[in-house]
């Protein structure tokens, strides 16, 4: 290590890493969530267009009114193209900053096939089907829209004179119902991913603080028989006592903190694996559950009949 780099006290260098992660699922989501919300703006512009160009006879200033909208709808589609460009750029960035992490740490050969951005980098360049990319959607999608709209702004002009106004409306229903469709897919798949994103993040957050929990009997082991081995408290050294109280306590909040985050997790095998663990420390560890029995005004009586599988 070079004597003049600073060593990494409080930020490590696995933070730094799983931060650069976390940027990359947070660029790919924010791009998508922008499309998604591209698509259900444009929804409503282009049914209120359709609504105003079957009427017989056109309301008073339809025509108008009807331009400004093909108006918006084409800044729309340049603006949110703009904002795919921004998102792609981002990712892209966060990708080469994670591939440099990589790059320049010592990694263990066992563990190469784990080089999240080297992997993500080499893929999206040697995967099949490169023409479907992700980034031709989010900047393509919107300057589509864009020249279906300069389109609808032809018709806006000229709707009586030139064009055969049923064919149009059957154009713009069909063109309606296909991006309908198309958002609730969407919406379906990012429902879909925020619930396994929500779950893994939840279970994540667990095992990260059941570890610190491993930790700190590791660094009092004179304490974990009170809590694994049923070893009673023998009241006869007050520092003792203390120590075993702010211990179990120290579990209690951390099975809290569980318990309140429990619908993200599923109630399945894993939920079920942590829920036999809790009940079996409180029917079988003495001193935990003397502190539960003492301080059940502490906590919510739903968490408490929980622990006592009530």
């Amino acid at each position: 290590m070079n004597p003049e780099e600073p060593t990494l006290s409080v930020v490590t260098y696995k933070d730094v890493y799983a931060s650069l992660i976390q940027l990359i699922i947070h660029a790919e989501t924010i791009s998508w969530t922008r499309f998604y919300n591209f698509l259900v703006f444009n929804t409503i512009l282009i049914v209120a267009w359709t609504t105003i160009y079957v009427k017989d006879p056109p309301p008073s200033l339809a025509g108008i009114v009807m331009v400004i909208m093909c108006a918006v709808g084409i800044l729309s589609g340049m603006f949110w193209a703009c904002l795919g460009v921004r998102g792609r750029k981002f990712l892209e960035e966060y990708i080469r900053l994670i591939k440099d992490f990589e790059d320049e740490r010592a990694w263990p050969s066992l563990l190469n096939k784990y080089k999240l951005g080297t992997l993500t980098d080499k893929w999206g360049k040697n995967f099949p089907y490169g023409w479907a990319r992700s980034n031709y959607l989010l900047i393509g999608g919107p300057l589509v829209f864009t020249a279906f709209y300069a389109f609808l702004f032809y018709v806006s002009l000229y709707r009586r004179v030139y064009m055969d106004w049923q064919a149009i409306e059957a154009v713009a229903t069909a063109s309606t119902a296909v991006i309908i469709l198309v958002s609730v897919f969407i919406l379906y798949g990012q429902l879909k991913g925020v619930r396994v994103q929500l779950r893994n993040s939840t279970i994540g957050n667990y095992w990260a603080q059941w570890v610190e929990m491993d930790k700190w009997f590791a660094n009092n082991p004179d304490l974990k028989p009170y809590f694994y081995s049923s070893k009673d408290d023998p009241n006869t050294d007050k520092d003792l006592s203390a120590r075993i109280d702010s211990t179990a306590e120290m579990l209690l909040d951390g099975f809290a903190n569980l318990y309140y985050q429990s619908e993200r997790i599923g109630h399945d095998k894993e939920w079920s694996t942590f829920r036999g663990f809790i009940e079996r420390m409180y029917t079988s560890q003495p001193c935990f559950k003397s502190f539960v029995d003492k301080h059940t005004n502490w906590y919510s009586p739903e968490f408490i009949d929980f622990i006592r599988r009530r």
